[in-house]
């Protein structure tokens, strides 16, 4: 879980230079809406050796957590999708490209490089378990699920 102390002292410190703006009050609200939704909101995955939970916080409110057995799941499913790629580049130029990496690195919980997902193959569903940037995070969550759930573990 994120530091919330860190994330409202971000938030205040924002907030402050957006006052300070010369803009109308209408834009400044906006920007300190858009402020709170993406520094206050991220997402929470935990696994107990029945379940795995997900559960949102937006703006610093926690929504209701979802839950899932992990008696449902077939195997674990790990994939790496990098941020942005060449492709990218030429298609959408040089701010695509960066758009891309920007995202990733400052919001993993939108658009984080490493996916852990568990599958059920006889439903065809798929849940995120997890979803961030730290190479150290994926294989320490790997462990887990893999020790808890005892599932296969397979490469998208």
């Amino acid at each position: 879980m994120p530091d919330v102390r860190i994330r409202l002292v971000v938030v205040a410190v924002l907030w402050a230079l957006a006052l300070f703006l010369q803009a109308g009050w209408l834009e400044k609200l906006v920007l300190m809406l858009v402020v709170l939704v993406l520094v206050g909101s991220w997402r929470q995955f935990r696994v107990s050796p029945k379940s795995i939970k997900h559960r949102w916080t937006v703006c610093f409110a926690g929504l209701p957590h979802r839950r899932w057995s992990l008696r449902r799941f077939t195997r674990v499913e790990v994939c790496y999708e990098e941020a942005t790629t060449t492709m990218d580049l030429v298609l959408f130029g040089w701010m695509g490209f960066l758009y891309g990496w920007i995202v990733s690195l400052c919001l993993p919980w939108i658009g984080g490089t490493y996916q852990i997902w568990l599958n059920d193959d006889h439903d065809n569903q798929r849940v995120l378990a997890w979803q961030g940037n730290s190479q150290e995070q994926f294989e320490r969550n790997i462990e887990i699920l893999q020790v808890t759930t005892g599932l296969p573990l397979s490469m998208r």
